[in-house]
């Protein structure tokens, strides 16, 4: 929570700041969207470079009283930006934020998976002498990164039933489409659309498009072997891959 005088007069010019962009906004709405950019300079003038820093305080003040008040500790950088110690340059609170040691970051959870699903089957692979078995090791590898953000594990099984089908045929048809220069683009131009439009299921599944692209761009393409049982092979190994995540 903030106390009065810095709720007043400490962040005044992070509400003033707040009120021009708004009141710009407003005044512009008719044509905003006709724009790919915000030119600050035209909103706060020549005070642009501290007015638009105050801006983003604005909002990280505003951040900050709703995390508070959902009764969770506000993150250290996010404090820095209200802190006069914070205000020398957004490059100083970055490297703040990449040199800083933070627990809650490492996911020991995904850090397993990832390592697991890929080492097991390279290991059977290895132990058994069937090659073949690394392709469920780099699907269960790029899976669990693709599950890396999650959305509370509402649709963890379907996305990740959804990653694994769709990667195994992006798999299979890169593998074909391989085989010449124009079935390459053709395979490329039609997985980038479908990844992208995963996205619209939310962030979660924006994450899993991941693999699914990379299956088909990495993986299907470069293939030495580009025959349909080769293709059906793999792209079946890669979708049983979700078995493993």
């Amino acid at each position: 929570m903030l106390c009065d005088p810095c709720n007043s007069s400490r962040t005044k010019p992070f509400d003033h700041a707040y009120q021009e962009f708004s009141d710009w906004v407003l005044a512009s709405a008719a044509t905003l969207h006709e724009g790919d950019s915000i030119d600050f300079a035209e909103i706060f003038g020549s005070a642009h470079g501290t007015k638009s820093l105050d801006l983003v305080r604005y909002f990280a003040k505003a951040l900050g009283c709703r995390i508070v008040h959902a009764d969770l500790e506000p993150p250290t950088m996010l404090r820095q930006i209200l802190t006069d110690a914070g205000r020398a340059t957004r490059a100083r609170l970055l490297a703040a934020d990449l040199i800083a040691f933070d627990p809650s970051r490492l996911g020991w959870a995904l850090a397993f998976r990832t390592t697991s699903g890929l080492a097991l089957p390279l290991l059977l692979a290895h132990a058994l002498d069937q090659p073949h078995l690394v392709w469920i090791g780099l699907g269960a590898y790029l899976l669990a990164i693709g599950d890396s953000t999650d959305d509370g594990d509402r649709a963890q099984s379907m996305r990740i039933a959804v990653g694994a089908i769709l990667g195994g045929f992006a798999l299979a048809t890169g593998v074909l489409a391989g085989a010449s220069l124009a079935t390459t683009l053709a395979g490329m131009t039609v997985w980038g659309r479908l990844t992208g439009m995963i996205s619209v299921f939310g962030n979660a599944f924006a994450a899993m498009s991941l693999p699914i692209a990379w299956a088909c761009v990495e993986l299907g393409l470069p293939a030495a072997d580009h025959t349909l049982t080769n293709a059906l092979t793999i792209g079946g190994l890669f979708a049983l891959s979700g078995l493993l995540t």
